[in-house]
């Protein structure tokens, strides 16, 4: 089976985009807009160095940026992404899990914690947080695919198939979840 649970940074990122810091009335900062910018700034730097390859520096600013605003939804999405792909799975566990507390009624964080708890290995925890992010969202193909994967890496088969048929009937051209139901 060769089945793909790379993050899907650009469909999250378009989830938790971040709002944009406003001056307040009288044209000045604020120390919070002030700081809102500096996140913002920091965000931006964190998204180019990560499309550089540059994960370590793209860390580094995920984290000033949580210095700077702590419940920010994309920065804490894209530090998890980012500590992700270091292999840094603890990390990205602790992260994910912050972001769901942070948005408990939105599918993706739990989808995003139960795809890194998938990477490091712990399956059956994976499947029942991929499960919880699908009960937010019965609509998302991609809850149902990343379902499969799980049950498959598990062994079992029939769950995976059923995962695959559900990803396969909420958006019918989803090649991934396809092709993994043909390698079945």
């Amino acid at each position: 089976m060769r089945a793909c649970i790379a993050p899907d940074r650009c469909g999250v990122n378009r989830d938790f985009a971040g709002s944009k810091p406003t001056d307040d009335a009288a044209g000045e900062m604020t120390p919070s807009n002030a700081n809102l910018r500096r996140a913002a700034d920091c965000k931006v730097r964190g998204s180019r160095l990560h499309r550089e390859g540059r994960r370590v520096d793209a860390k580094r600013a995920y984290l000033q940026a949580l210095a700077l605003v702590p419940d920010d939804a994309a920065a804490l999405n894209n530090l998890g992404v980012v500590e992700v792909e270091l292999g840094q799975f603890a990390e990205a566990l602790d992260t994910f899990a912050r972001l769901e507390r942070l948005r408990p009624a939105d599918p993706v964080p739990a989808l995003a914690l139960g795809r890194a708890l998938l990477l490091a290995g712990r399956v059956r925890e994976a499947i029942a947080k991929i499960e919880s992010a699908a009960a937010l969202d019965p609509g998302r193909a991609d809850a149902f695919h990343l379902l499969g994967i799980a049950h498959a890496r598990d062994g079992d088969a029939d769950g995976a198939m059923a995962a695959y048929r559900g990803a396969l009937q909420r958006r019918p051209d989803h090649s991934a979840a396809l092709s993994n139901l043909v390698d079945l």
